[in-house]
């Protein structure tokens, strides 16, 4: 998706106003290449993404794009319901869905909780998972967990992914994995298959028997 595009999707008119949670939830995104790690918890990267921070102030809903270091309003489309904790953010990248009929829908990933400021990376997630109610239709929370079971459902992604993220003590520093690239994801002719919103998953069994599900087409939500 063009940034323009992403733009026109999340970003209303300039915001100028000023909120103590502002300062840690703009900060830069940082994102380094390492070498594969043991453990932690991961997720995806959208190809060709672009990267925006939800920022729930009073009634309001602000959007600040990384790309141009820019606080907005939020469009209707990305604002977070009335019942979001105030000074709750959330990092999250755009992509377009491809359906079995070639279309393309666009998303927000919620991909993790920026502030409150939580160093575990799987109690960050419990509270995406809590929070679930809160995003609107064109938002949905992105998986994380045990490498082993993200590779697998990658290839099943319907949109193009471009590498492995791990997910760190602070959300908008981002580790991706050196010369992780598991599949483009859907072509036209693939059935589309909607990944559920799990963000992640805390016993490693319960990771492996939710994925396999998920690829039997058996996954509960």
């Amino acid at each position: 998706m063009l940034l323009q595009d992403a733009l026109v999707l999340t970003c209303g008119a300039l915001c100028l106003q000023v909120h103590q949670v502002l300062q840690t939830c703009t900060k830069p995104l940082t994102m380094k290449t390492e070498t594969r790690r043991e453990g932690g918890h991961y997720t995806w990267l959208v190809k060709d993404t672009h990267w925006f921070t939800l920022i729930k102030q009073g009634k309001l809903t602000l959007v600040y794009a990384h790309a141009n270091n820019t606080l907005y309003y939020a469009t209707p489309n990305v604002q977070l319901a009335e019942s979001c904790p105030d000074g709750h953010s959330f990092l999250c990248q755009v992509c377009s869905d491809r359906g079995a009929d070639g279309l393309e829908t666009p998303r927000l990933l919620v991909t993790d909780l920026v502030t409150p400021e939580i160093p575990d990376p799987l109690a960050r997630g419990t509270v995406l998972r809590s929070l679930a109610h809160v995003f609107p239709p064109v938002c949905h929370v992105q998986w994380a967990g045990e490498r082993e079971c993200l590779v697998q459902f990658m290839p099943k992604i319907p949109h193009e992914t471009d590498g492995i993220v791990l997910l760190g003590g602070d959300a908008l520093s981002l580790v991706l994995e050196a010369q992780a690239r598991i599949s483009p994801g859907l072509s036209k002719n693939e059935v589309c298959i909607h990944i559920p919103s799990q963000p992640m998953l805390a016993d490693p069994g319960r990771a492996r028997a939710s994925t396999a599900s998920f690829l039997s087409g058996e996954w509960n939500t």
